[in-house]
């Protein structure tokens, strides 16, 4: 007499309109690319890492009431290394967003191991009309290879709006900016057209690989020198002079006024204060504090820094979806066909 019980459910409202159902749906950002950054950034790879380490805790525990199925799932997961595949697959999802594994059944149909899917193999996913996914499509050294979803479990973060990849947790700072453009409100046409700003990541390494280069090109002193009505001959044998290292003269004498001056740059504090807001975007985007880093045995955050508290209840709320995700796509699965 449950009243619950005579609820039908029926699939209506379309999730994947007709044009991503016929091309697939790509990655916002290349799974490669996110993780040179979190080889390359230190910033990025600290935070990420201690993010990971907060997730995984002491490990990965399950209790059954049943004696017989709590010593069965201790054994399966010893054998199958499944506290290590998980942890693998969980960085997987930290860095790019997404984790899938693979389920790998015996002849007889039984679960008998799982895999982690290295997700910079994946290219593109294809869904039905209501987000259900058809086929995973792996690039591989340029061979592709399509592969049945009933044998994976994907798990994506993230994503609020459905699309079929998640966001990494750093994705702020590794995806290109949207620039709006303007429209004359007079004639209605376009002033400026839509274009994309370059990562933040990439503006700071850009900021950064400049300032390299001036300095390199600054390291060796640039002296301009003037000697008013020297002929040219004369004006060309002192300066092979003065560039050779090795001459053993110190002393020039000339019958003119002579005036030398080393090339300086001046600091231009607006350059300075622009790299310092990237980097505080930085700390914001991977929500984790820098100075943590920087001065581990004493430090105070400031309004940009997000303090360790915040990350822990991040860190509960993707545990509690993965308890979830472990018990319904993996342990029943793997319950049912034993």
């Amino acid at each position: 007499n449950n009243y619950l019980s005579n609820i039908t459910r029926k699939r209506n409202a379309s999730i994947v309109g007709p044009s991503k159902q016929i091309t697939g749906e790509y990655p916002a950002v290349d799974f490669s690319k996110l993780y040179d950054y979190y080889h390359h950034w230190d910033q990025v790879k600290k935070a990420v890492d201690t993010m990971h380490q907060k997730f995984m805790g002491a490990g990965i525990r399950i209790e059954i009431d049943d004696d017989y199925l709590q010593e069965f799932v201790e054994k399966w997961i010893e054998v199958t290394n499944f506290q290590k595949k998980m942890s693998d697959f969980f960085l997987n999802v930290v860095v790019t967003g997404n984790g899938i594994m693979e389920l790998q059944y015996t002849d007889d149909g039984k679960l008998g191991n799982v895999e982690v899917i290295p997700m910079q193999t994946i290219w593109r996913v294809f869904r039905d009309e209501f987000g259900n996914e058809i086929k995973i499509v792996q690039n591989i050294d340029g061979v592709f290879k399509e592969l049945d979803p009933k044998n994976y479990v994907h798990w994506t973060i993230n994503n609020p709006d459905r699309q079929a990849f998640g966001k990494s947790e750093f994705f702020t700072l590794a995806s290109p900016r949207t620039v709006s453009g303007k429209i004359d409100p007079i004639t209605g046409e376009a002033v400026n057209d839509e274009r994309s700003l370059m990562a933040l990541l990439d503006a700071q390494a850009e900021l950064q690989n400049a300032e390299v280069e001036i300095k390199k090109l600054m390291a060796k002193p640039r002296i301009f020198a003037s000697f008013p009505a020297m002929p040219q001959d004369q004006l060309n044998k002192l300066q092979k002079e003065l560039q050779d290292p090795n001459t053993s003269q110190t002393i020039w004498a000339f019958d003119r006024e002579a005036k030398m001056v080393e090339a300086t740059v001046s600091a231009q504090g607006k350059y300075n204060d622009y790299a310092q807001n990237v980097d505080d975007h930085i700390d914001i985007g991977t929500g984790f504090a820098s100075k943590v880093i920087k001065s581990p045995t004493g430090f105070s955050y400031s309004s940009s820094q997000t303090p360790f508290d915040v990350m822990d209840q991040r860190m509960n709320d993707m545990q509690s979806d993965a308890r979830e995700m472990i018990r319904d796509d993996i342990l029943r699965p793997l319950f049912n066909s034993w």
